[in-house]
């Protein structure tokens, strides 16, 4: 018995041919618009993440000294007129 192959081989005409080029062009250009939309995010969110840590340490002496005024806490006295120690003692 002979070998037949049953493949068929199907013609594409240059129309085809170029309106799936044309489609494969727009595809791409639409994936590469997707990537630099998603790095300039990622970029806008790295740079929005370094200023905030900035700021954070800027911020944090003035803050932990409000703190530490306000709480007694990490050496610093807490400041009590005598009515204000007095009327602690009577709800003690």
């Amino acid at each position: 018995k002979p070998y037949h192959s049953h493949r068929t081989f199907t013609t594409t005409t240059t129309e085809e041919r170029q309106r799936q080029r044309v489609k494969k062009y727009f595809q791409e250009q639409a994936e590469q618009q997707y990537r630099e939309d998603r790095n300039t995010r990622f970029g806008a969110y790295a740079a929005a993440a370094v200023i905030g840590a900035i700021g954070a340490t800027y911020a944090s002496v003035p803050l932990y000294k409000m703190f530490c005024q306000a709480t007694g806490f990490g050496g610093t006295t807490q400041r009590v007129t005598l009515t204000e120690w007095a009327e602690n003692q009577e709800e003690k």
